[in-house]
């Protein structure tokens, strides 16, 4: 595999275009296209260039990928936080219907004031 099938590959894992190396690396994307198809021969310091452009877009994309993980597990955090007090609170009003249904309505175990106001609601 030749040095330019390993760019290629690499401009293609990474996501990116030919046109986006080449304006990285300050050259038309018709001459990086010419470099990579063999109809030329880039000088090394081309090549240095190309390879220092894939290594900064790859860069570039891991530490979004580290910023969007943290990003989606501080909102995964507060969705399951969420989604506990809305159960919660379902199970509170499980037990007041029971209370009412059973025709004695005692103050569940852990309501405290929410059930005060509740059975004022009630009563009322």
């Amino acid at each position: 595999m030749t040095d330019m099938q390993r760019i290629r590959g690499r401009i293609s894992e990474l996501g990116t275009t030919q046109e986006r190396v080449a304006v990285l690396i300050g050259i038309d994307a018709g001459a990086l296209s010419r470099h990579l198809n063999g109809l030329r021969k880039p000088h090394k310091g081309t090549l240095n260039r190309i390879h220092r452009a894939l290594d900064a877009i790859e860069e570039a994309e891991a530490a979004a990928d580290v910023a969007r993980r943290k990003v989606l597990d501080r909102h995964e955090r507060e969705w399951e936080r969420e989604r506990q007090a809305r159960m919660k609170e379902l199970e509170h009003a499980v037990l007041h219907r029971r209370a009412r249904h059973s025709g004695r309505h005692e103050q569940p175990e852990g309501c405290g004031e929410a059930h005060a106001t509740v059975k004022a609601k009630v009563a009322s």
